[in-house]
């Protein structure tokens, strides 16, 4: 057996008790022998760890959630002021990409999209969104159509998702937390 209890990994914590898993894999690549792939097998091992993100939970989270909160206020504008309104969106949106190129170079490199990389895409898209919204708003206003209920339902759908991603962040970070609580072992 393989016995690995002096391995450190700055910043994240694992449950002792689940420890590590093997299993024997197919490699995606191997030598050929006509029109044959033969497969070989290696072994790959497994620790299930949870990254600390208090700093996340107390610094982006809460930053990501005012920005939008602050995009659904600007839908308080009038459709006339489509400039303003889009401006201040794009505003918006710049220093969002800025804080996840800043978050990017502390998150870990791999090969897979995390939650906070989709919280920040999701958030970004439905600040786009917004903009494309507003633009709507103001041709139909051009048109002499009725559009304060457009605004007030992207203002609606808008701080609906803002709260849904916000309870589900917080739900699934408290739950790892309690869920790892027990023989935790910080690395």
């Amino acid at each position: 057996g393989l016995i690995v209890s002096h391995v450190r990994v700055p910043g994240f914590i694992f449950d002792e008790d689940d420890g590590l898993s093997f299993d024997f894999v197919e490699l995606d690549h191997g030598p050929t022998t006509g029109d044959t792939i033969t497969k070989e097998l290696c072994l790959e091992a497994k620790l299930t760890v949870l990254r600390h993100s208090s700093y996340y939970d107390r610094n982006i989270m809460p930053l990501l959630a005012l920005l939008n909160f602050s995009a659904i206020c600007l839908l308080t504008l009038p459709p006339a002021a489509l400039f303003m309104r889009g401006l201040l969106l794009l505003n918006i949106s710049f220093v969002e990409v800025n804080l996840r190129m800043t978050t990017d170079k502390h998150l870990p490199s791999v090969s897979y999209q995390i939650k906070m990389q989709r919280i920040m895409n999701e958030y970004f898209c439905v600040l786009q969104l917004l903009v494309v919204q507003s633009t709507i708003v103001y041709l139909m206003t051009n048109q002499g159509l009725s559009t304060r209920w457009f605004d007030i339902l992207a203002a609606l759908v808008t701080f609906l998702h803002n709260a849904y991603t916000v309870v589900t962040y917080y739900g699934d970070a408290a739950h790892a937390k309690k869920t790892l609580s027990k023989g935790v072992r910080i690395l």
